[in-house]
């Protein structure tokens, strides 16, 4: 797929660009009617982007090198136009590079699913012996309960789950409070 900046301009697209210049900055020499051909042969194989960008900034006074009050010479315009076509060559040259660098990696990483990122989770609080403490319905609701978190426990948000502090799994449980002791 091409560019469609790159697209030549046709000569009806030409004229139409030219008569906005014309009705904003008047030739300084002769009427846009006896100049036209000089224009046109100057706009010969310029894309319609580049002519319109041109013309656009030219009205503007954004080119420095072309006069403010008066259009400027069918050289001037051509080499603006070409100075712009050149611009926009770059530019899609540029976007090119970047879309062909290459992956570096030495084995580019496959994107992990839902399932299999709960299930690192998983496996990652319980090789650091994490406690579950409570789960949640969402982050507001962790933070209501933070004050029942102790000191490093963390909030798995992919699991809607806070865990204890590293080794709270292995730590010894209080003894569970029976009514019935036996006598």
């Amino acid at each position: 797929m091409t560019d469609g900046r790159l697209r030549e301009a046709t000569t009806a697209e030409i004229s139409t660009a030219l008569g906005k210049l014309f009705r904003a900055l008047p030739p300084r020499k002769a009427s846009p009617g006896e100049l036209e051909e000089s224009y046109l042969i100057a706009c010969h194989k310029c894309t319609k982007h580049a002519i319109e960008t041109v013309v656009v900034k030219a009205i503007r006074g954004e080119l420095a090198q072309l006069s403010k009050s008066f259009a400027p010479s069918p050289a001037e315009l051509s080499t603006a136009i070409r100075e712009e076509m050149e611009f926009v060559q770059k530019q899609i040259a540029l976007a090119q590079e970047r879309m062909q660098l290459e992956d570096k990696r030495p084995v580019a990483a496959p994107a992990k699913l839902l399932h299999e990122r709960v299930a690192d989770a998983e496996r990652e609080m319980a090789s650091e012996g994490r406690a579950l403490l409570f789960k949640v319905l969402s982050h507001a609701d962790m933070l209501s309960r933070r004050r029942e978190m102790p000191t490093g426990s963390v909030y798995r948000a992919i699991l809607g789950a806070v865990y204890g502090p590293p080794g709270s799994a292995s730590a010894a449980q209080p003894p569970p409070d029976d009514d019935d002791i036996p006598w």
